[in-house]
């Protein structure tokens, strides 16, 4: 068995542990709740207040559970993106000539995806045409987020050059892109320091929708920010 598929196996072992945790915490929320009105409608029923902390605190850890365990929802996943956000992606790519990288973090109704934030981790290494993060700093984004009822969306690098065919993925990118999907619903996308950026999946369905002014539409998933330096 490659890494790769260790990989993958760990990934799909933890997955059906979180699922098999959120059905014990789910049991023991709507046990807590049956206890909670009984309690409320006897003056012998129990501490009021101490069963209504236990049950405000299994909704929260199941709501961190629930973000956690993948989702996936048939059909195609709609991207929402501003302008601005965009903006602040390519700064945060090309603010040198080294390769970087970084996350989108926001919510997911459905089959609607919106990125409100820039997460950049820390990078273990990063040269002229490579960047990788450190897990730790991947996991504390993914666990900021979650905490904030958020999820990861994307996860955009750039490459050196200029210019839409700078934009294509590399066999790297599309192997580190499938094992993010995995995860769930992530974007990839890649930037060149002239402001081309291209938008890309392993195997999900998507779209992008642009909200602002100060983005082109080239061609397919390809955009270009018209102010780019």
């Amino acid at each position: 068995m490659t890494p790769d598929h260790q990989l993958l196996v760990a990934g799909d072992e933890l997955v059906a542990r979180l699922a098999g945790v959120r059905h014990d915490v789910e049991a023991d929320q709507h046990a807590l709740a049956t206890i909670l009105h009984h309690a409320i409608i006897s003056p012998t029923g129990g501490d009021v207040e101490e069963l209504a902390r236990r049950l405000h605190l299994t909704a929260r850890t199941l709501s961190v559970l629930t973000a956690l365990t993948p989702q996936t929802t048939a059909g195609v996943v709609e991207y929402w993106l501003s302008t601005r956000l965009l903006r602040e992606s390519c700064a945060a790519c090309t603010g040198d000539d080294a390769e970087s990288l970084h996350l989108l973090t926001g919510f997911r109704v459905g089959n609607t995806a919106v990125p409100l934030a820039v997460e950049v981790p820390t990078l273990a290494s990063r040269g002229r045409a490579h960047a990788k993060a450190t897990h730790e700093s991947t996991h504390h984004a993914t666990i900021r987020a979650v905490l904030d009822g958020h999820c990861v969306l994307g996860i955009l690098h750039n490459h050196p050059g200029k210019g839409a065919a700078a934009t294509h993925p590399s066999h790297e990118d599309l192997h580190t892109q499938r094992l993010w999907e995995h995860t769930g619903f992530v974007l990839g996308g890649i930037w060149t320091r002239d402001g081309y950026v291209r938008f890309f999946t392993a195997k999900q369905d998507y779209a992008i929708r642009i909200a602002g002014e100060g983005v082109d539409h080239v061609e397919g998933s390809l955009y270009h920010l018209t102010n780019a330096a």
